[in-house]
């Protein structure tokens, strides 16, 4: 099949003009046999592009000749293009690799661009300029990441990172009200094996090895793979993730080499947005779009999101006293920095509470001065043998 481009567009449209236009008999037939194009392809070009005068043609020339925007369209095709034509064009014809914050704040707020019913912009326009953004411009997409979300308040600001997790009791409800099978199945994954999305959805039957107990339990180890690091990591599988888990792969019928997973980010935010509201963690306004597209719009409680599981992790591990480096190990954080940073969280109350438990004069540990002193890397100082000498008198 011909691919369809803008340039055989134009020539198509101007071999027709110079045969007498479409409405001529014949026409149709003649150009296929020239551009040697079957009529299906042909009947898409001319519904893509109904016309394509010179002029018209000269108009865009400028847009069409950016060479990002060539490479773009290759990899996107013409939809995907004419959605930054249309940003361009609002921006009174800006170059898009000019394109800065204020410019981008532009097209959040033209009339033009935003859904009539929300008064917010169009989704397809907000996911078109983060792809566009993250191939040809990564530092403003960096910057402007959050205001190019499809949902917002899927995560809190920078310094709640910390305080961004369910209680033991709060992770408790949030199970109790999911009744599927598969987002239940990825949820106890994502919660007891602390890994990203990404993480879990490469997993495959064949990565669980399960060793049955001479108790009757079972518990095994997973091996995950997680794209961001490009490690794989070994994950510990309780009893009661793999009751879930099989239940999962019988009902499915999966193979050994079939993927476990194969719901996208998108449903799965989606998920957790509608078990929240339900378990009452949270309040999001759904707003519903004419192809079945919705949108989640945050109100209160904890922002949903699958990386709020991953942080749940990270709490219930510093709450049973797991160490830093143990959970690092556990969850899959290659920087224990980064891990005491943005997700264990120690509450005040946990910390005095150890503080209160310390014994200062524990006996077990009790050794007279000198013995101490020996058993250092340091030499004794004379300052300190004069006081030991002292004392002895």
């Amino acid at each position: 099949m011909t691919k369809i481009k803008a340039d055989l567009a134009r020539a198509i449209h101007k071999r027709a003009n110079e045969l007498g236009g479409w409405d001529k008999h014949g026409v149709k037939s003649q150009i296929s046999k020239e551009f040697n194009m079957s009529r299906p392809t042909l009947d898409t070009l001319l519904y893509i592009y109904p016309t394509y005068s010179e002029k018209k043609y000269a108009e865009y020339q400028d847009f069409y000749a950016i060479p990002e925007i060539q490479q773009f369209m290759k990899v996107t095709g013409t939809t995907k293009t004419g959605i930054i034509k249309q940003c361009w064009l609002v921006l009174e014809r800006k170059n898009p690799m000019n394109w800065d914050e204020q410019d981008l704040e532009i097209i959040r707020k033209h009339p033009q661009l935003a859904d009539k019913r929300t008064g917010i912009v169009k989704y397809e326009i907000m996911t078109t300029l983060r792809k566009f953004l993250r191939s040809n411009k990564p530092i403003l997409f960096q910057k402007e990441e959050k205001n190019l979300l499809y949902t917002k308040g899927t995560k809190p600001p920078k310094g709640q990172r910390r305080k961004w997790f369910l209680t033991p009791d709060e992770a408790s409800r949030f199970i109790q009200t999911i009744d599927d099978i598969e987002f239940l199945a990825q949820v106890f994954c994502q919660l007891k094996f602390g890994c990203r999305h990404s993480g879990f959805n490469n997993l495959k039957v064949e990565d669980i090895d399960i060793f049955p107990q001479k108790d009757g339990k079972i518990t095994g180890i997973v091996q995950l793979f997680e794209p961001k690091t490009k490690k794989t990591w070994q994950k510990w599988l309780d009893e009661e993730t793999y009751t879930v888990l099989n239940k999962y792969i019988n009902m499915r019928k999966l193979k050994e080499s079939d993927k476990l997973f194969k719901t996208s980010i998108s449903s799965y935010n989606n998920l957790m947005k509608h078990y929240g509201i339900k378990a009452g963690l949270c309040q999001y306004q759904q707003i519903k779009y004419k192809k079945g597209n919705v949108k989640w719009k945050y109100i209160s409680g904890i922002p949903m999101s699958s990386h709020l599981l991953r942080h749940t992790f990270a709490f219930i591990c510093s709450i049973n006293n797991v160490s830093l480096e143990e959970t690092a190990e556990l969850g899959g954080w290659e920087d224990v920095n980064t891990l005491k940073d943005f997700y264990f969280y120690v509450p005040p109350e946990k910390l005095k509470k150890r503080y209160n438990t310390i014994d200062w004069y524990k006996t077990e540990y009790s050794r007279d001065k000198m013995s101490l002193i020996e058993n250092r890397n340091e030499p004794i100082a004379i300052e300190e043998l004069e006081e030991l000498e002292a004392e002895k008198e």
